[in-house]
């Protein structure tokens, strides 16, 4: 080990270059920079205010006054600077921390992790390969980190992208990032303003003033965010809690919690595609309109009685926010408080208004999905004017990842206005279904149905089971149908079904259409029973008990349902 000094004027600058091993620089008292070489060092001058230290295969070691600039390249080993003016740091293959820098720190093609504290400035160049914790800093601009991002009493941090997990712990200010790769945690930032284009993994966000998330790939969590929030798209699980001003999402892929104070001015929509449990605050002032494709379940009649999906619109207080939304499983509201006045409707009674509120979505969708773009392009921007990113290929690289994360949720948001109008039709097609009331029992019967088992039939014909196709016939030929004059069944639907109206049958519909069938008189001919054509023939007596074992057998075989069954069974005259 060699030791050599130098004294120095105020402000001196110090070069450092080539160095094998390890490279550890602090700050002394005085005017004299002291080198300590593990092996010969190749250059090693003054040159006015200016030390160079080039070329040695060992550990060097540096003591230099607080006032000195530090410029660092080409390190095979651990980088250590403490307490210096200014460093500027390149090509350093192992790791680097940097520490009480009192005026800023520049850095480029770190291939390893960096460590940095306590210093006003922090601007990064290119990516730093390995993982870089940050703690006590003014002001952060990175392009790119290539493992995890730890930064914590951050007053600014602009970052391109992050390869796995950001970490952000008490940003006061603001935090903005293009791309993070895995999971993204912000917390105890209850001034700063957040803006992130994508979050690739799970996103936990406690205490901002605003947020903005361009997009989330799995679970989302953010709570108490006293301003707005803004989420393009999730793509699991979302619970918001706490939030103070508008909510807008485009679309949340999984089941979702919100519970929020819905100030009296604020406008919020909300797409998602499992179920929702909607926490209402107390005394809330709220209109809510909802399109909900399970059940409804809360304290009112209209929602309480709502199952099977539809809509309904709550007016809490005076109404004066409004909530609007898209729920693809079922709905839960949950409050002391009953709504002031209610209404619900099915898929169908929501009609042109259901179509409108799929389009309105839709354009919702599209909207928010540009803001992964225009996070990108902010942040570049910012990067550009720090002079930072330039001829490096993020800035490309980021535009295209905000404008597929665009695309999917475009895509899906227009999915769902399509579902919105295919829903309108729902009930129309369902109310085609009529619910047979026979001897204070009930079947769904429909032309398509009544085909199928007719089908069925045949075909156990035709494999040997002898009967099949009549005994069917005969069962369904001794149907009467009793049908309101409002909204007659057609006869033509079915050729085996004949509609007759006795006079003074009574009527009473149940859930949708209902129909009563009575079973006539053995004796009396029906559709399947009516003389042959040829008369020279006379018709074989049918065997009844022949006929059900027939029937039980076609359900035996599972060419029919048990319910399907029990109809024909009634209808021949058991």
């Amino acid at each position: 080990m060699t030791t050599q000094t130098f004294t120095v004027g105020a402000m001196p600058r110090v070069h450092i270059s080539r160095i094998d091993g390890d490279l550890d620089i602090s700050s002394i008292n005085g005017r004299e920079a002291k080198v300590d070489a593990e092996k010969t060092v190749t250059e090693l001058y003054q040159e006015g205010d200016a030390l160079v230290i080039a070329g040695c295969a060992g550990d060097v070691s540096l003591r230099v006054p607080a006032d000195c600039a530090v410029s660092v390249g080409q390190v095979r080993g651990d980088v250590e600077i403490t307490g210096v003016h200014r460093v500027e740091v390149h090509d350093v293959d192992d790791d680097v921390t940097l520490s009480a820098i009192a005026e800023a720190v520049e850095a480029y093609n770190l291939k390893a992790d960096l460590s940095i504290t306590n210093t006003p400035l922090l601007r990064a160049r290119g990516t730093i390969g390995g993982d870089v914790g940050i703690c006590d800093i003014n002001q952060v601009e990175i392009d790119a980190v290539g493992n995890d991002l730890a930064l914590k009493n951050v007053r600014t941090a602009i970052i391109g992208t992050v390869g796995d997990e950001l970490t952000a712990k008490a940003i006061s200010t603001s935090l903005r990032c293009g791309h993070v790769g895995d999971d993204c945690t912000v917390s105890e930032s209850i001034t700063a303003e957040i803006a992130l284009g994508s979050v690739g993994g799970d996103l936990k966000v406690v205490g901002a003033a605003t947020a903005k998330i361009g997009g989330v790939g799995d679970d989302c969590l953010v709570r108490d965010v006293t301003g707005a929030l803004e989420v393009g798209n999730v793509g699991g699980d979302a619970e918001l809690r706490g939030i103070g001003g508008n909510i807008e999402s485009a679309h949340i892929g999984g089941n979702a919690t919100l519970n929020t104070a819905f100030p009296s001015d604020s406008r919020m929509h909300m797409h998602v595609g499992g179920d929702l449990d909607l926490i209402l605050p107390e005394h809330p002032n709220l209109t809510l309109r909802a399109a909900v494709g399970g059940n409804i379940r809360g304290r009112s009649t209209a929602a309480s009685s709502s199952d099977g999906g539809g809509a309904i619109t709550l007016v809490y207080g005076d109404g004066a926010a409004r909530l609007d939304l898209r729920v693809g499983g079922d709905l839960e509201l949950r409050g002391d408080d009953a709504p002031r006045s209610s209404s619900s409707s099915s898929w169908s009674g929501f009609g042109r208004e259901m179509d409108d509120f799929g389009r309105e979505m839709a354009d919702l969708g599209r909207e928010l999905g540009r803001m992964g773009r225009e996070i990108a392009r902010e942040i570049m921007a910012a990067l550009n004017e720090a002079g930072i990113a330039q001829g490096v290929d993020w800035a490309e690289n980021m535009t295209r990842k905000a404008e597929r994360q665009a695309r999917r949720t475009q895509r899906q948001a227009e999915r769902q206005a399509r579902r919105a109008h295919k829903h309108r039709y729902h009930d129309e097609e369902r109310a085609a279904l009529m619910h047979v009331r026979f001897n204070d029992r009930e079947w769904r019967l429909d032309p398509e149905r009544l085909e199928r088992i007719k089908e069925q039939a045949r075909r156990a014909a035709a494999e040997g089971v002898a009967g099949a196709l009549e005994a069917v016939e005969r069962a369904l030929g001794k149907i009467r149908v009793h049908m309101p004059s409002a909204d007659p069944l057609s006869s033509a639907s079915d050729p085996d079904i004949e509609t007759v109206a006795q006079p003074g049958a009574p009527f009473t519909p149940a859930t949708g259409q209902t129909i009563r069938i009575n079973i006539e008189d053995a004796e009396q001919p029906t559709a399947a029973d009516a003389a042959p054509t040829d008369t020279t023939k006379p018709r074989a007596t049918p065997d009844i008990e022949q006929e059900r074992e027939t029937i039980l057998r076609l359900i035996a075989e599972g060419r029919i349902s048990p319910e399907e069954g029990d109809l024909l069974l009634e209808a021949l005259g058991s």
